[in-house]
Protein backbone atom coordinates (compact mmCIF):
# COMPACT_ATOMS: atom_id res chain seq x y z
CA UNK A 1 0.00 0.00 0.00
CA UNK A 2 1.59 3.45 -1.01
CA UNK A 3 1.32 6.29 1.83
CA UNK A 4 -0.27 9.67 0.31
CA UNK A 5 0.10 13.12 2.09
CA UNK A 6 -3.44 14.49 4.07
CA UNK A 7 -4.47 10.98 3.49
CA UNK A 8 -7.15 8.65 5.87
CA UNK A 9 -4.18 5.43 7.09
CA UNK A 10 -6.81 3.70 9.48
CA UNK A 11 -10.49 3.72 10.36
CA UNK A 12 -12.21 1.73 13.16
CA UNK A 13 -15.68 0.90 12.97
CA UNK A 14 -17.53 0.27 16.75
CA UNK A 15 -20.34 -2.23 16.16
CA UNK A 16 -22.11 -3.92 18.57
CA UNK A 17 -22.59 -7.00 17.14
CA UNK A 18 -19.37 -7.95 15.23
CA UNK A 19 -20.05 -10.94 13.42
CA UNK A 20 -23.16 -9.13 11.95
CA UNK A 21 -21.33 -6.26 10.88
CA UNK A 22 -18.96 -8.65 9.16
CA UNK A 23 -21.64 -10.02 7.32
CA UNK A 24 -23.41 -6.72 6.64
CA UNK A 25 -19.32 -4.94 5.34
CA UNK A 26 -18.93 -8.64 3.36
CA UNK A 27 -22.24 -8.54 1.48
CA UNK A 28 -21.88 -4.58 1.05
CA UNK A 29 -18.43 -3.85 -0.11
CA UNK A 30 -17.05 -6.93 -0.67
CA UNK A 31 -14.57 -6.80 2.63
CA UNK A 32 -12.53 -9.93 3.69
CA UNK A 33 -11.77 -9.43 7.29
CA UNK A 34 -8.78 -10.84 9.53
CA UNK A 35 -9.91 -12.26 12.39
CA UNK A 36 -7.93 -11.00 15.67
CA UNK A 37 -10.20 -12.80 18.63
CA UNK A 38 -13.87 -12.90 19.41
CA UNK A 39 -14.26 -9.09 19.38
CA UNK A 40 -11.78 -7.44 16.84
CA UNK A 41 -11.36 -7.72 12.98
CA UNK A 42 -8.93 -6.18 10.37
CA UNK A 43 -10.62 -5.56 7.12
CA UNK A 44 -8.84 -6.08 3.45
CA UNK A 45 -10.81 -5.00 0.75
CA UNK A 46 -11.78 -7.41 -2.06
CA UNK A 47 -8.66 -6.16 -4.67
CA UNK A 48 -6.65 -4.94 -2.07
CA UNK A 49 -2.52 -6.08 -1.66
CA UNK A 50 -2.96 -4.50 1.93
CA UNK A 51 -4.31 -5.45 4.98
CA UNK A 52 -5.60 -4.03 7.90
CA UNK A 53 -6.44 -0.09 6.73
CA UNK A 54 -9.67 -0.24 8.85
CA UNK A 55 -11.02 -2.91 11.61
CA UNK A 56 -14.52 -3.38 13.03
CA UNK A 57 -14.51 -4.09 16.93
CA UNK A 58 -17.21 -5.04 19.38
CA UNK A 59 -18.68 -2.43 21.35
CA UNK A 60 -21.30 -1.71 23.40
CA UNK A 61 -24.31 0.07 22.16
CA UNK A 62 -24.51 3.65 22.52
CA UNK A 63 -27.39 5.44 23.42
CA UNK A 64 -27.78 9.41 23.99
CA UNK A 65 -28.66 10.55 27.15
Amino acid sequence: MSHHHHAIDYVEFPAPDLATARDFYARAFGWQFNDYGSEYAGIRGPDADWSDPASVDSEPEVRCP
